[in-house]
């Protein structure tokens, strides 16, 4: 996180002393000592200026001629400046200098006195303290000795860009906003709207460790409340936190159980249609339909090859489960991943894809529905096959494939290098020498997602040999194959983070 300080020029008065500070003696005879503090000859105040989230550091220079400087006793006290108008002090500090970190944005000023009973000095600052999280991306990742890092980056104002404001880059952000919380364990962090009393909504940051659910103020980060999973399942350790177009939920992969959010009234739940699903892994995309944007997740157990959807409706329409899966269809083939269509096709339904192997030629294979169904069966797939060669760029196990809906291109990764995938031509991958984009070797893809509101594509990057993770901001027209080698990132934050699993858009809120 970068700070950054100055003297301003707002006069707000003369600094107030305690008492003369001359070499007169006092009513015994004695001589009294002086004692000055920088800044206390102006009628210019020091003036600070930092972001939140960093601690406000301040370091009085004092000159004392007394026999023994520890005969000196401070005290700073704190209190808001808005409007020109000075608010109430409390005491914050009895130390010499001044170590204070603000939970809220705005303007504050710092009363500081020094004194040795006898004579004394007071002095006030200006504290700015600008609102870090007012936008920006939450990075989900984790360092390299294990440990989670939430990772905000500030969009800076162009007054901020006109004024050469560097990067604002604050690591274990949550951890620094509240005192007391650990990231141990950090899973994933979504946006969500709810309803809090209709028609009123409240907007909140949801940062899921393996225990917990915090539910945080997105401007500032701090913690509204927390939801313990222990609380629904005693001994829930969650493996996946996943944001689902309602509400998130987590899973323990090990007690194969949910513990769903009810962020109304905040608290864990189970929903008895999920004590049907037990998948391995989860694949969740983003879509667009009637305009709006959506999420779809696909329930994965390669273990049997199947992949499974959630349908409120299945036993309406004569299924025994709200989780219908492929049952035998990808029977003899090894499931690779899949991916949802970007839109709603010509009859409304959203095409499905899935990538697999066949077990006996090792080709590969694109299911595609045809459209006209909302549930898996086998004659509303039809299969391109292909054989793949050493060089073949075939996504591995769990690949997301993410969509740009303007641009009608899927993009993946693969190593080091980001390819695009065309569906609904003929079925073709790309050559591993046919990426759009490709960092260095030591450099591996580690997220990589598209927002489908600015149609611009995040990647987080993880350098082996500096256990350091970059992120990558870049305009989705530009990354093409045809543009190997000419793709520029808008943005790059390199070494900003660890290891990156999750990478979020925070808007401002109001």
């Amino acid at each position: 996180m970068i700070a950054w300080a100055f003297t301003g020029l707002l006069s707000l008065g003369l600094i107030s002393c305690i008492s003369d500070d001359s070499e007169a003696g006092d009513m015994t005879g004695n001589s009294v000592p002086t004692l000055t503090i920088e800044g206390t000859d102006t009628e210019e105040i020091p003036t600070y200026n930092l972001y939140l989230g960093n601690e406000c550091v301040i370091n009085p220079q004092i000159s004392y001629s007394g026999s023994n400087e520890n005969d000196l006793k401070y005290s700073w006290k704190i209190g808001t400046y808005a409007n020109g108008v000075k608010g109430e002090l409390e005491e914050v500090s009895t130390e010499r200098n001044l170590h204070y970190t603000f939970d809220k944005g705005g303007s504050y000023y710092a009363h500081f006195t020094a004194t040795d009973g006898k004579v004394g000095k007071a002095v006030d600052y200006k504290i700015n303290v600008n609102r870090t999280f007012e936008e920006g991306y939450v990075l989900t990742t984790t360092n390299s000795d294990g440990k989670g890092n939430l990772t905000f980056v500030k969009i800076l104002t162009p007054e901020e860009i006109a004024a050469g404001q560097k990067n604002v880059i604050m690591e274990n952000c949550m951890e620094k906003m509240n005192e007391g919380v650990s990231e141990q364990g950090l899973l994933a962090s979504v946006i969500k709207t709810f309803y809090i009393n209709y028609p009123k909504q409240a907007t909140r940051l949801c940062v899921s460790t393996d225990k917990t659910c915090y539910v945080l103020d997105p401007n500032n980060l701090t913690i509204l409340t927390q939801i313990n999973y222990e609380e629904l399942y005693p001994g829930f350790k969650a493996t996946h936190f996943i944001n689902d177009s309602y509400a998130p939920y987590a899973y323990d992969a090990k007690m194969k159980k949910f513990a769903h959010i009810d962020l109304t009234y905040l608290f864990p739940y189970e929903k008895d249609h999920y004590l049907q699903c037990h998948a391995e892994d989860f694949i969740v995309n983003k879509y667009v339909s009637w305009g709006s944007e959506n999420l779809y997740t696909f329930y994965l157990d390669y273990t049997n090859n199947k992949v499974a959807m959630y349908s409120s409706y299945a036993p309406y329409f004569g299924l025994d489960t709200y989780f219908p899966d492929t049952e035998n269809i990808l029977e003899g083939n090894t499931l690779i991943t899949a991916f949802y269509g970007d839109q709603p096709g010509s009859n409304y339904v959203t095409p499905t894809y899935f990538i697999t192997r066949e077990n006996s030629t090792g080709n590969i294979v694109l299911w595609t529905n045809s459209d006209d169904s909302y549930f898996y069966t086998a004659s509303n797939f039809k299969c391109q096959t292909i054989t793949p060669t050493d060089n073949t760029a075939v996504p591995e196990r769990n690949t997301t494939l993410v969509a740009s809906t303007k641009q009608q291109r899927y993009y993946y990764s693969l190593g080091n290098s980001i390819y695009v995938f065309l569906p609904k031509s003929d079925f073709a991958l790309p050559e591993k020498s046919q990426y759009a984009i490709e960092y260095n070797g030591n450099e591996e893809v580690t997220f990589l997602d598209v927002n489908l509101s600015t149609d611009e594509m995040y990647v987080g990057t993880y350098d082996n040999s500096t256990k350091r993770g970059s992120f990558y901001i870049y305009d989705c027209k530009d990354v093409r194959t045809d543009n190997a080698g000419g793709v520029t990132p808008k943005a790059a934050y390199k070494n900003c983070a660890g290891r990156i699993s999750g990478i979020l858009y925070k808007p401002s809120v109001q």
